[in-house]
């Protein structure tokens, strides 16, 4: 009996063991992520965070809403080194952005005039660690903030006396 509950308890702490990273990074995103600007954005509820593996490609649906400016960031642990982001359209799958060819920035803003599907791509890229797994996976967030887009108009004086 008691051989049967220590094989019961190993049993359930490998479950769990690989459980407890992830639930740390829960809301990475808006505790990380956030850059004070002048500019006030509203946190998007599509936003995510996850713990990721390197190498592994995690694809999240995004509905970006016409009339809005969109800020997309993405933050992750320091030992990641590079994560890359790209948008894509939900309707074609035509690569809009890639912040490769943006040596990795870890933002995006842009403006939308239509609603749109979009898929917001995530890799962690790098060679992978051959000594310790720890530097194979953490946690990334994906924060989305947008504000209504105003153009700014402006209207000529009436030049005639």
């Amino acid at each position: 009996m008691n051989k049967n509950l220590i094989f019961l308890e190993i049993i359930l702490a490998i479950l769990f063991s690989n459980a407890l990273p992830a639930q740390n990074c829960v809301l990475y995103n808006t505790k990380n992520c956030r850059v004070k600007e002048k500019e006030k954005y509203r946190i998007s509820g599509q936003s995510h965070s996850g713990f990721y593996k390197k190498g592994r490609l995690s694809e999240i649906p995004f509905l970006a809403y016409g009339g809005n400016k969109y800020k997309i960031t993405v933050c992750f642990e320091k030992k990641l080194r590079f994560v890359q982001l790209k948008l894509k359209d939900g309707e074609t799958n035509k690569i809009i952005y890639d912040n490769e060819e943006d040596n990795y920035s870890t933002h995006k803003t842009f403006t939308i005039s239509n609603t749109k599907k979009l898929i917001i791509q995530i890799i962690i890229v790098g060679p992978q660690e051959t000594n310790t797994n720890k530097y194979n996976s953490g946690c990334v967030g994906i924060l989305i903030e947008y504000k209504k887009f105003t153009e700014n108009v402006f209207i000529k004086p009436n030049s005639t006396k």
